[in-house]
């Protein structure tokens, strides 16, 4: 898949690359087949699952440029590090192409970009050689513009102020059809209700 594909264009920028996998998934025992013997440039280490404060200072300490699929290249976006994903269309064939998080439309965590500005992994490294700065800046900011938990929680707001989400609701034997927003403080009320009694 395209962490296997990341792997294989890594190691043909014919320097010493270090790779830290992180995680436990279902593919990680197929994945360290694949790695073994597998690559002349490139040192894969299997980090492991982490998650919260270790995760972050983990890629604080290690990482330079975070590869991530889905959500996960915004944990590096959040950090403020150099964060990039693999365009997906594009791991079908012999050629991948990649771009930065702040390159992503809006909240949309893959990537759909014009054929021609797609980058291959050798135009990422130079970019990131020549202005690493202001490449963590503008994934930080991508992140903070949307998907900061600020972002999402006005994002759900607004979808439920504008939705008209119905439930039925059985009070005192009568049918009451109320708006989800009404839904949930009536059950905050019922029970606070409770507690106090």
């Amino acid at each position: 898949g395209l962490l296997k594909r990341f792997l294989i264009d890594l190691d043909l920028l014919e320097e010493l690359v270090v790779v830290y996998v992180i995680g436990n998934g279902n593919m990680l025992e197929e994945l360290k087949l694949f790695v073994t013997n597998n690559f002349k440039n490139i040192k894969v280490l299997f980090i492991g699952s982490l998650k919260g404060d270790d995760l972050y200072s983990f890629l604080i300490d290690k990482v330079d440029i975070l590869f991530g699929v889905g959500t996960s290249a915004l944990e590096g976006a959040m950090l403020c590090l150099p964060s990039i994903f693999g365009v997906a269309s594009s791991f079908k064939g012999e050629k991948s192409d990649y771009d930065w998080v702040f390159n992503a439309r809006g909240n949309n965590v893959t990537i759909e970009r014009d054929i021609n500005k797609k980058k291959n992994i050798t135009e990422i490294i130079t970019e990131y050689r020549e202005d690493k700065m202001s490449i963590s800046r503008k994934c930080r900011q991508y992140y903070l513009l949307n998907h900061s938990n600020q972002i999402i929680l006005n994002n759900l707001v607004q979808v439920i102020q504008k939705n008209e989400f119905n439930f039925l609701c059985y009070l005192d034997i009568k049918v009451y059809k109320l708006s989800i927003m009404e839904r949930i403080l009536e059950r905050l009320k019922f029970k606070l209700k409770l507690l106090l009694k």
